[in-house]
């Protein structure tokens, strides 16, 4: 089954729990800064600072490799948010987005339909868990440098995912949720709507 859409609907009434995309992007500067610390100072700790220093001379790191990890990352990063909404919110892959924010060039993964809001937060922690928070770990054990800047760029790509989720904090389990139209958050609304079955 899946939520019907009622945000065109002024007889349900529902929450704004987002900030603008410049805001969002503002606020990675000191998340971006903690996320370094939080995956290089273990890295040092064990394996020390020259084999962090490595990475650069690995091919993993040529001009053409860089960018084509960084662009396929960023295109994965929006699929994993996608398949997220399909797999955990049951939404149909009509009514899913993905595209670009041109004002502030922020790539983006949105959902039409209303979600319970534990499988909204699922969706939203998937693409940091996937692309950075498991290579992060992985390359602490094994030593791999390369993987762990790239876990880094990945996880610091997911900051404005990490926001939404602190904004939503508190809202309780079950409470639906919708993708805000316009800025990186969601509506929350104060009570259910209708579900048909398909």
């Amino acid at each position: 089954m899946n939520y019907i859409s009622k945000q065109n609907n002024p007889s349900i009434p529902k929450k704004d729990f987002s900030i603008s995309y410049w805001r969002a992007n503002l606020y990675a500067i000191p998340f971006a800064i903690f996320i370094l610390l939080l995956y290089f100072l273990p890295f040092i700790f064990f394996w020390g600072f020259k084999d962090l220093r490595k990475f650069v001379y690995t091919p993993y790191f040529k001009i053409p490799v860089f960018l084509l990890i960084l662009i396929s990352g960023i295109i994965a990063h929006e699929l994993i948010h996608a398949i997220g909404f399909k797999i955990f919110g049951k939404i149909n892959s009509a009514d899913i987005k993905i595209g670009i924010q041109w004002k502030s060039l922020t790539p983006y993964a949105t959902c039409l339909k209303p979600m319970k809001v534990g499988d909204y937060r699922l969706s939203c922690l998937a693409p940091a868990i996937i692309l950075g928070i498991i290579p992060g770990i992985i390359a602490i054990i094994f030593k791999l440098n390369w993987l762990l800047i790239y876990a880094a760029i990945f996880t610091i790509a997911s900051v404005g995912d990490f926001i939404i989720y602190w904004l939503i904090r508190k809202v309780k389990n079950g409470q639906l949720v919708q993708d805000h139209e316009f800025r990186a958050g969601c509506y929350v609304y104060e009570e259910k709507p209708l579900i048909d079955a398909d």
